[in-house]
């Protein structure tokens, strides 16, 4: 008779000389023929060598689980060794979630790439990756990996990481030759200026890439300047984000000209610089000429009124947005007014982010100098009210009229396959676009952690955490899973992966 999960795992333990873990043992033991295991989350899970040594025992035999979740567990190097071991010839696992291991050495990771038969997606956050005194960085390895024509991954992240200039250039010597990343994720990393010739290199000559993800560095006006030449010429990256990056007016002119020529950007998040009027502005002349941005993320620029003016008259008429996100920057009752009126003659938007008022008037999301702000009058109050009623009303009339069809497929979201029969389990599409609107706020309190993002939580204002935009809302992969019945004893499994650029992969 054939051994079951549990059993298997506590062989592995016992060769191992450890005690199974509760947890894994726990989840291990509601696995039937009919609910197979789909996704195991030890997350947090105190494993170390020895236990890692005994997931990997249990990996090798096993042929059923797609995702593999092993943040905080305290691999460490020895540890994250038998983890790749385990998953180098497992035939289905798609995602391995590794972050906050205290890892360093990333060979294992590097093997696994170019041998693994189902591998897609890997989750590398919160390890500290800077390199070493003398230059080199541990993400060298990884680089050689992505450059085989053996990689077949297509999400890598790497936030949190200190990787710095050197492990950025490791990255793009490889990633200059990939063809199979799409989404990109380098968050956190305090990367200046000095990085920016990496990327506006990895910008320029790589034609895959379809989401980069550099919220939370330090990049500048300086580094802006060196990057936005390469987003002018690039065609095939669909979403940029480059939240809290120390932007300026000037740097956020020099990337909207960029953006005005650039035929192939969609979702652009730029929130948490300080643009003001000016930057304000410069987009607006931009979105007047760009022929392909629909999700533009403006929140906490310190816009003013006469900056959401400017927005405001980009939106009248505008053919091609469909979100924008003006959240956190004092817009007043002039913006708001200017605002509406812009909304009577703009027939696409879905989705505009503002602030709703508190009971005082002051507004509820938390603005900068808020809490400066005198509340307003009974009257102003019931205006400003009925003024955003009616940008709702007129964004739900827009979205209703379309009714979805003509959405870039990027603000879609994906739908599940249906089961061919009633006993089939179905996984659900990952990741899911995030929520707009209301619904986002209610997400952001309540939701866990969206699938490609961290463990530990990201900053509130975060556009991928609580805003309706970030990379995840375009150039993600989408990944369908569908597994049958055979027959009583085994599973037919497909796994159909497609970017946002609809380039499909079957394992």
């Amino acid at each position: 008779m054939e051994a079951s999960p549990l059993e298997i795992y506590r062989g592995a333990c016992a060769r191992e000389g450890v005690e199974p873990d509760e947890h894994i043992a726990d989840v291990l033991a509601s696995v039937t023929p009919s609910k197979p295991l789909l996704e195991l989350t030890a997350s947090e899970r105190v494993l170390g060598r020895n236990g890692a040594a005994a997931l990997a025992g249990f990996l090798a035999e096993d042929t059923m689980i797609l995702q593999l979740k092993v943040e905080s567990c305290e691999l460490f190097d020895a540890g994250f060794q038998h983890v790749c071991e385990g998953l180098s010839r497992h035939p289905s696992v798609f995602r391995l979630d590794a972050g906050y291991n205290g890892i360093r050495a990333l060979k294992p990771a590097a093997r696994l790439i170019n041998i693994s038969p189902s591998l897609l997606c890997l989750d590398l956050s919160g390890n500290s990756l800077a390199p070493s005194l003398l230059g080199w960085s541990p993400l060298a390895p990884l680089g050689e990996a992505l450059a085989s024509d053996l990689c077949r991954l297509q999400l890598l992240q790497v936030g949190n990481c200190d990787v710095g200039m050197r492990g950025v250039e490791a990255l793009v010597e490889g990633l200059e030759r990939n063809r199979s990343v799409v989404n990109l994720v380098m968050d956190e990393n305090k990367l200046g200026p000095r990085s920016a010739p990496a990327i506006a290199r990895l910008l320029t000559h790589n034609r895959t890439l379809t989401s980069l993800d550099l919220r939370h560095n330090q990049l500048r006006n300086e580094g802006i300047d060196i990057i936005a030449p390469a987003v002018e010429a690039n065609r095939s990256l669909g979403c940029l984000v480059l939240w809290n990056n120390a932007m300026s007016p000037a740097g956020a002119a020099r990337l909207a000209a960029a953006v005005e020529k650039n035929q192939g950007l969609e979702v652009l998040d730029i929130g948490a610089n300080l643009l003001g009027f000016h930057g304000a502005d410069m987009f607006k002349a931009a979105l007047g000429r760009n022929q392909r941005l629909h999700t533009l993320g403006l929140a906490s620029c310190q816009l003013g009124s006469e900056g959401i003016i400017a927005m405001a008259e980009a939106l009248e008429g505008n053919p091609r947005l469909r979100r924008i996100d003006l959240r956190r920057n004092e817009i007043g009752l002039a913006g708001l007014m200017a605002l509406a009126a812009a909304m009577k003659t703009n027939d696409r938007l879905h989705d505009l982010a503002i602030d709703k008022p508190d009971h005082d008037g002051t507004g509820s999301a938390g603005a900068a100098g808020a809490e400066d702000v005198a509340p307003m009058a009974e009257e102003d109050m019931a205006l400003r009210a009925d003024l955003i009623g009616r940008i709702a009303a007129a964004c739900d009339a827009n979205a209703a009229a379309s009714g979805g069809a003509s959405a870039p497929r990027s603000l879609q979201k994906p739908q599940p396959p249906q089961p061919r029969h009633p006993a089939e389990p179905t996984a659900p599409v990952l990741p899911t676009p995030p929520a707009t609107g209301d619904a986002a706020a209610a997400q952001a309190s309540s939701a866990k952690p969206a699938p490609y993002a961290q463990p530990h939580g990201r900053d509130e204002q975060s556009p991928v955490a609580a805003a309706p935009l970030g990379a995840a809302a375009s150039g993600a992969c989408y990944v369908k899973v569908r597994m049958a019945a055979a027959s009583d004893s085994s599973v037919s499994l497909t796994l159909t992966v497609a970017s946002d650029t609809s380039r499909e992969l079957e394992v």
